[in-house]
This record gives structure tokens, sequence and C-alpha cells, in this order.
């Protein structure tokens, strides 16, 4: 059930239910436990006519037992109340919340903890039925009680200060709104900066995902009142949260040489999670059980990170002053940020807003931008979309006056904007959008794409002298077993391949990222820019046809005895990512399909097609077990070293896609680069046709190198070329860097 597996949970609780009605009863406490917890899964997949039926059947057992004026009683009924407000319900849910008060006020003994869940639970409810006076009273109790209860920051005592400043927004008090907002905060931080301190990185993520749900009330009565006070508090807090785990993952890996332990630590965590990666490589029929394995990893990150506490910081919070600081004379930057809007009350928006920083302002400047829907019109499904959808969509103004229009009156005589990106917004070339001046932002702007704001601030890394450059490209993908000189265990693969069927894939040759076909464009692409390189005085090592194998790139990967990675790594090959399958019966479809297709992991999900790739890919398993597959997965890159790596180019398809994964960005090969340790990446959008990013590739080369121009000169440069020389945006607009 908690993990959302929910076929395989109800299939578990009517089992069990069978069970207890035939040993204890259908009447017993034990029996009418476990049919509670079975509506509560029918509420949360809002099956409520099943959910409203159970319920009725154990209220009515209660009853027939006389025990409804017990707590077990309230709690079922708290839930009943939930599931009568989602179906918009409210008299029968005001009906059931004042039967709990009157229940609770005469119970004999009830704890604490549980009396000021219970009166905080029916405060919140009955300030979405806009009983507001009953909330105030009700929400106020439990906050005395948690006041006088609690030492330190707690989990609920946040969620008690949103509730209570969203009750005074609705109430229209909005002093006492910004009081407790200001609360929320301070505590916020105090939690989110002691958990940095003893979880898990999985353990971590659960918690800052769980502490969504808070932030969406502040910043929802940020959009209800742009004319806050708070509007830099509330910038501050964006910062924070934006690539919080990437950033907590960065710090915690550069501190290693401190602490022995934690260096000797961190080597057992990166074999243990190589053994991780070859296992989720595995089809589900065929895997073995890795609980064991996990859980090995999950202490081993926590005696990590007990280790070098003394050593890093807590995330510090980010003033906008220091990033205003650094801004010069006609730039600014933009945070952008979406939150679920919860104005007191649940709904299914998802709104977008940005924060406008310019140097001489005296505060930051909030804009409300969209709606959700209204992006998902646009670009939810940019990957798949023929070229002629995706040229109308960059080559008219329709994501300019969505995303761009209320912003670019602040912008007047700016010519240099930083940003970072929220959401969806993911998905977008910014740059690429057309103006009603009919050419492309980025020829009214220098524009910089900045993947976590506390960059901007924080002093680069001293380069490394080396110039050493890897190209991985012209690769053969079909894998020559005659090569080899040991025959497949058979006895262990047989069941396995049995198991497996192939992908269905366009065959159109000129894409990079269908069919896992030679690419032609890629053998010139890959010599030219070698060339250049030689030119230069770099040294270039090129891994091509069968040598670009997975073995070969994972070499260069900087290890305690080769203290260095190769300064560029061009990559020229197919990408491939695919959305997680969020439907209620996914686990039902995962038999027969690739496991890179299906995995519960979004960094698996992601990846890049080596030589002899094809193999492995058909089959769902390596041609030996010695051998590496030649699916380079996000996850497998994440565990390599490449902290002294300048650029990545990733010279595939969809190679900037992944799971959205709210503050934290996409999950995919952008972040498993990044967790590596790359500094600069350029990567696409979409299928991209291969001789077109072969020319431009070899332009912006030309253009970084020779011509000495930066390297997002050097792209905006090569991508303008190919629009003067009549390209549609689909050709060139799919390709953007993220610094």
């Amino acid at each position: 059930h908690e993990r959302g597996n929910f076929l395989k949970a109800e299939e578990y609780y009517t089992e069990a239910l069978q069970w207890k009605e035939k040993i204890y009863g259908e009447d017993h406490l034990s029996t009418c436990l476990t049919q509670m917890n079975l509506g509560n899964m029918y509420a949360e997949t809002k099956r409520y006519v099943e959910c409203d039926s159970l319920y009725h059947l154990i209220n009515n057992r209660y009853d027939e037992t006389g025990r409804n004026n017990t707590l077990n009683y309230v709690i079922l009924n708290i839930n009943y109340a939930h599931v009568y407000l989602e179906q918009n319900k409210n008299q029968k849910c005001d009906s059931i919340l004042n039967e709990i008060l009157h229940i609770v006020k005469h119970l004999p003994s009830i704890p604490p903890r549980e009396y000021r869940e219970i009166l905080q639970t029916c405060g919140a409810l009955k300030m979405e039925l806009g009983d507001l006076v009953a909330a105030d009273s009700l929400l106020l109790i439990a906050h005395t009680l948690i006041e006088a209860d609690s030492i330190s920051p707690t989990e609920p005592y946040l969620q008690l200060q949103a509730e209570l400043s969203a009750l005074y927004y609705l109430g229209n008090d909005w002093q006492e709104a910004e009081k407790y907002r200001t609360e929320f905060v301070r505590t916020y931080y105090d939690l989110v900066q002691q958990h940095t301190l003893f979880t898990s990185e999985s353990e971590l993520e659960a918690y800052i995902q769980n502490m969504d749900r808070y932030l969406a009330s502040y910043f929802s009565y940020l959009y209800i009142n742009p004319a806050s006070t708070k509007i830099a508090e509330a910038l501050e807090l964006a910062i924070y949260n934006k690539g919080f785990m990437l950033y907590e993952i960065q710090t915690i890996k550069k501190q290693l040489n401190k602490d022995s332990v934690a260096a000797a630590c961190f080597e057992d965590l990166t074999s243990i999670r190589s053994a991780l990666s070859e296992i989720y490589a595995i089809p589900y029929q065929q895997r073995p059980p890795v609980d064991k394995l996990e859980q090995k990893a999950n202490d081993l990150e926590k005696k990590i990170i007990s280790r070098v506490a003394e050593f890093k910081n807590s995330q510090e919070i980010i003033s906008w002053t220091e990033i205003q600081q650094k801004l010069a004379e006609h730039e600014a930057y933009i945070v952008f940020h979406d939150f679920k809007y919860f104005p007191g009350r649940n709904t299914d928006s998802i709104l977008y807003c940005a924060f406008l920083l310019r140097p001489d302002d005296e505060k930051p400047i909030f804009i409300p931008l969209f709606e959700k829907k209204q992006l998902d019109k646009f670009i939810s499904s940019t990957e798949d979309l023929p070229n002629t959808q995706i040229d109308n969509l960059y080559g008219n103004t329709g994501l300019y006056s969505l995303l761009w229009a209320s912003i670019d009156s602040f912008l007047q005589t700016t010519k240099t904007v930083y940003y970072s990106l929220s959401g969806l917004l993911h998905k977008v070339n910014v740059e690429a959008i057309y103006t009603p001046h009919n050419v492309p932002l980025s020829d009214l702007y220098t524009l910089s794409q900045i993947g976590n704001p506390r960059q901007f601030i924080t002093e680069p890394d001293n380069k490394q002298d080396q110039k050493l450059c890897s190209i991985f490209g012209g690769l053969i993908y079909d894998l020559d077993t005659s090569a080899t000189n040991l025959l497949p265990d058979l006895a262990n693969t047989e069941s396995q391949t049995n198991a497996i069927s192939e992908l269905s894939f366009s065959t159109n040759p000129t894409l990079r990222g269908n069919d896992w076909i030679f690419l032609e464009g890629s053998v010139e692409e890959i010599h030219q820019i070698g060339s250049i390189f030689k030119k230069v005085g770099y040294s270039v090592e090129i891994a091509e046809k069968e040598s670009g194998t997975e073995e070969v790139f994972k070499q260069i990967s900087q290890t305690p005895e080769k203290n260095w990675s190769p300064r560029i790594i061009h990559i020229s090959t197919h990408g491939f990512f695919y959305p997680e399958d969020k439907s209620e019966y996914a686990s039902t479809t995962l038999i027969g399909e690739p496991v890179f297709k299906v995995s519960e992991h979004p960094m698996i999900r992601s990846g890049l097609i080596l030589a002899g790739g094809n193999y492995a890919w058909t089959h769902g398993h390596p041609y030996k077990p010695s051998m590496e597959d030649g699916i380079l997965t996000a996850y497998e890159i994440s565990q390599m070293d490449l902290t002294n790596t300048e650029l990545v180019v990733l010279s595939a398809c969809e190679t900037g896609l992944g799971d959205i994964k709210g503050n934290e960005g996409v999950y995919g090969l952008q972040r498993a680069f990044k967790i590596a340790g790359a500094k600069n990446l350029i990567m696409s959008l979409w299928k991209v046709p291969d001789a077109a990013t072969a020319e431009l590739m070899i332009s912006f080369y030309k253009h970084w190198l020779e011509d000495k121009m930066t390297i997002r000169q050097a792209l905006y440069t090569a991508q303008k070329e190919l629009r003067d020389d009549g390209f549609e945006p689909y050709y060139w607009a799919g390709w953007v860097l993220v610094e």
C-alpha cells in the first residue's frame, strides 16, 4: 500500500480479512482495523463507492458492539470526513466532524498527542468547509498544546503553522497570517537541516518531497496577495529548495577527502551501487531480492553523512541580495517556481510564477505566470511530436505569450538574463521561444540557464591544466559474437531470453533515438571534431565502431589511482528516456517489457546506447555474464567521478529529458552527469536529425575552440547559422546548455 502497488495491497488486505473473519469473527477489532486500512486505500485511489460501503459497514459494527465512543471509531470517522469532503459532500462531512468533537469531549482518557492531532485535523477540515470561526478555535487549542509539548521543531508543528497562516489569509487578517508564515519558514529550515545530518539519500529525498505539501500553502497565498511583504522570504525559500538533493549529494562528495573512513565507506557504497545497477537492469521476473543490498547501501550512506557532518555546513540559506550583488549592470536573474495551489482547500491546480532580480531593485519582483494545464497544451509531449508541430510550437508566439510576455516588461534595459527552471519548463528551450519581433529570445538577450541558483554565487572549482578530450561515436550496436572467445551461458540465460520481447521502434534511420542502428552522420562528426581538438593542442581519444563499449566509457572515470577525468567528453550515439507509467495497473504490464522501459527507477529509464548494446536490449541480459550490457544508464553514470570534466556534450536524442520531480528538476542523464561532477552539459529535448546534429556540433566546436568564444556563445552561433541557412526550429532548437 505505502509503495503504491494498490492491486497487490488489495489482494493482501482481502486475504487478511478472510483469515481474520474466520479466526476472530466479523466484529472483532482486528478485523475492523484491516477493513479500515482497505477503506483507506480505496479512498486514496478515489474508489469512493467501495470506500463508502466499507466505512459504513465498519461504523455499523462499531455501533452494534458499543464501540462507537472509542478512539478507533474517531479515527475511522475522520477518514470518512475526508472522503466526504473529497466528494464535495460538505454537509455530511460537517456532521461527522461535529459528532467526532462531541465524542472526543467525553472520552475518559485520550493520549495528549492523539487529542491534539484530532483537534488539528478537525480544524483543518472545518477551514476547508469555510467554517473559519470553528477552525480558529480548534487550531489555536492545538497550537497551544503542541507548543507546550514540543522542545524542538516537529513536522506537525510545521503543518499547524501552515494551516493557521492559511486560516488568517482566508479571514483577511494579513498581519496574523504573515506572522505564522514567518514561523513556518523558520521551522521548515530547522527541520530540513536537522534531517541532513542523519538520514540517507533516499530517506532525505522522501522527506523533502513530503514537505512540498506544506510549501504549497505558503506559496499559494503569495499568489493570492502578490503585494505581500514576504516576497524576498519566499524567493529565498524557493532558492533553498531548488535542486536541494543534488546539491547535498555534491557537497558530501566534496568532503570525502577530509575523512579516511568516509572515503573508504564511499568506495564500498560505489561497489554496492554498481552491483545494484546490474540487478536493476535484470527483468523483474528474474531479478534476485535486493532488499538486503539496498539496506546495506542505506546504512553506508548514513555512516558517510555522520562522518562528514562536522566538515560540511548544513545548506545555508542564500540571501537574495547575494545573488543581486553578483549581477552587473543590465543583467537580471529569473527564478521560476511551481507549486500545487492550496488556498486553504485542496485543488488540482499547479501554478507557475517567477521571481525577478535586477541590480538596483530594493526587493525582488514577484510575477504570477500561468497554470500547468496551460503549459501542458504546449509541451507535455514535445519529445513525441512530429517536426511540423515542433516548428509550429517554436515558430509562433504562443509560448512567449504564456511564459515571457509578463516578464518582458521588466527587462527594458536588460541585456543578459540568467534563469533557473522549474517543473515542466525543463522541457522548454527558453532561448528558442519566438517573440513578436519574429526572432527567438536568444537574439534579444544573452540567456544563460543555471541549474541551481547557489552555483551562481559559488566560486567555480579550479580547472585542471590537462587538455584531454574523449569522443565516443560511429558505434556499431549489433554485437559481433564471433569475435568473442567464450560462448554465452545458455543454461542461465534461456529463461530470461524467452521472457523478454523486443521493443518496436520507428525505422527512420536519420533520427537519433529510434532504432539502434548505425548513425552515418556520427562518423564524420567525431572525426572532424577530433581534428579540431588536435589543432588546438588537445590529446584526443576516439572510441568508435566496436571499441566504444560501456567498459571503455567507465574507464574515463576519475579514480584514486587516476586523479583526472577528460576535460571534454563528446558522445555521439542513441539516447533513450521512458516516462514513468503512473497507471493503477502499471504492475500488470511489466511482463515482456524491457526493464529500461518499465523500471521503477527513473535513472534506469534514461541512458545511452554504446557499442554492442542491441544484444542486451533485445535479450534482456549481456552476451556473457562478465560483460557490460552496452546500455549505459543514468544510474551508472551517476556513480562515476567526472569532477575534472568541464563539458559533456550528449549528441544524442532526448538526453535532456527525464522524470520531473518537484524542485529537484529532471531525473535522467542531466542529473547523472551533474552528480558525477561535470560542470556544463549540452543535451537535446527531442529526437534530433542525424545530419543536422553533426553540422551543428562541428560548427559549435569550431566557434568555441578556434574562435575562442564562450561555450554559450558558440552554441548560440552554431544554432543561428542553421537558422540563417533556412533550417526550421526542429533541427536546432532542441539543443540546450545547462551551466
